[in-house]
């Protein structure tokens, strides 16, 4: 038989049963490293690719910047104050994603499909395959991929090189990503007359900014961020304090030429997404599973990379960090290039991979499928409120406690400190979010407003009611919460 005739034989397979799914999940992303949403200068063909043929959200955003929260949010369609996974695990305790807590990956296991888990877990017992994953699971966290691949024989690393920076040396054939791809890949094909449902979950381009296209960009031709001079005046204290003011001053922010070295190296990291992106829907078309399979692109939260003179992530809620790519492919169902203006929130991620593959929604999700939204974009391409707001949360980041409830609406985002100074930014007018309008009188009524959103939202989903709210206020510049 020859190769027109199997992936005929094979696509009229995959036509009468039920969608694949395949997730592909990167790690502290910016919006801005990707082509399809701007950038002129990087290169990133395969996931314009996946943008081209599907739809691209241009609003989407986290319930969280950090890893381990907004990972178990994503999976289980629950704010972070929900599923008992606020901070990210260290060396003196165990956090981990609760089996009382039902993911995606425990409904797709539920109506039989091959559920199989390969990269990046980061919510516990990384050892351990869990909440449904149990047809395939490859998972290392920090440095345990590279002391895999010195047991295996497969590198061997210098003394010289620190432990943590021991990802950036390897050459791209042995680099995490294209190890977990190929593991993916196997599987995929491995399943192929089945129903699966796989998760591919990279951790670039998170820090260390090293790795094996370090020299791809000429840091030259890189431009750096607008509001990178910010003073941070009239902002929390907790920024001007924070280990990503810290971290950006190490890397050399104050001297141009080494920052855009920086940059460079993180849209190094990007090229070797987007390079086994490639290999990932190359898979897929070879074995004429590409029409009947949901592709989703997204990423856990964003990086600052410079923006407001800070680098990596928190504690605070700009827009590089809590406003993140997301592409959803499925040929037949979704138009090509559609692009949605419409907030929409990660807790909405679930619902949709599970709504599109026919299956019940748990009522234990409280996210929405984006079904119906990307259904009235390609009706009539007018703009669409699918969201009045969207919040996320942050409590605790290189153990520096802070919490922060935050909503973000079409205009204005407004973030709530506790202990700390009011956040409130006209996103119309000020993008860059250097211009902190909380601290003048003139706003009150607005301020207020968007207090009462956050106070609505927490009454909801972390049970405290306004006056618990008031009892628990601290701020410098706009005491009390909503007198």
């Amino acid at each position: 038989m020859d190769y027109e005739v199997s992936a005929r034989i094979a696509n009229d397979y995959q036509e009468s049963k039920r969608p694949n799914v395949l997730l592909i999940l990167t790690d502290q992303q910016q919006c801005n490293t990707i082509g399809a949403y701007g950038n002129r200068i990087i290169n990133t063909s395969n996931i314009d690719r996946l943008a081209s043929e599907g739809v691209l959200f241009e609003r989407a955003y986290t319930t969280c910047p950090l890893c381990a929260p907004a990972r178990a949010s994503l999976f289980s369609s629950l704010p972070i104050s929900c599923t008992g996974l606020p901070a990210n695990d260290d060396d003196a305790r165990m956090i981990t994603l609760s089996d009382q807590i039902t993911t995606i990956g425990d409904v797709f296991n539920s109506e039989s499909y091959k559920c199989g888990y390969f990269g990046k877990w980061h919510m516990g017992r990384d050892g351990t395959p869990q909440h449904g994953f149990t047809d395939g699971w490859f998972v290392h966290l920090r440095n345990s991929y590279e002391n895999w691949l010195e047991r295996t024989n497969r590198y061997t690393f210098s003394d010289a090189v620190k432990s943590y920076d021991r990802r950036g040396v390897v050459p791209f054939e042995l680099a995490h990503d294209t190890e977990v791809t190929s593991q993916a890949i196997q599987f995929i094909e491995g399943h192929a007359e089945e129903n699966f449902f796989c998760v591919c979950s990279m951790r670039a381009p998170h820090d260390p900014y090293i790795g094996p296209f370090d020299d791809l960009y000429r840091p030259e031709d890189i431009p750096l961020p607008a509001n990178i001079d910010d003073d941070l005046a009239a902002k929390p204290l907790s920024q001007r304090n924070s280990f990503a003011r810290g971290f950006a001053k190490r890397h050399n922010i104050d001297d141009p030429t080494a920052f855009r070295k920086v940059i460079a190296g993180y849209w190094g990291l990007v090229h070797l997404i987007d390079q086994n992106v490639g290999r990932l829907l190359d898979s897929l078309e070879s074995r004429g599973l590409d029409q009947n399979t949901i592709v989703m692109f997204a990423v856990d939260h964003g990086e600052m990379m410079g923006a407001h003179g800070l680098l990596a992530k928190g504690p605070f809620m700009y827009e590089e960090t809590t406003h993140v790519p997301l592409i959803v492919r499925f040929p037949g169902k979704i138009h090509k290039g559609v692009r949605i203006n419409s907030l929409v929130s990660m807790l909405d991620y679930a619902p949709t991979l599970i709504d599109y593959s026919e299956l019940h929604v748990p009522d234990s999700m409280r996210g929405r499928s984006l079904r119906s939204l990307i259904d009235q974009y390609q009706d009539n391409k007018k703009p669409i409120y699918w969201r009045e707001a969207v919040f996320t949360e942050l409590y605790e980041i290189y153990t520096q406690r802070c919490p922060i409830w935050s909503v973000t609406t079409d205009r204005w985002k407004y973030s709530y400190y506790f202990g700390d100074t009011d956040e409130l930014y006209d996103l119309h007018e000020d993008p860059g979010e250097l211009k902190n309008l909380a601290p003048d009188p003139g706003n009150r009524n607005l301020l207020y407003e968007m207090r009462q959103r956050v106070a609505d939202w927490a009454e909801i989903n972390v049970g405290l009611s306004q006056s618990d709210l008031v009892r628990m206020a601290g701020h410098t510049v706009t005491p009390g919460i909503f007198q």
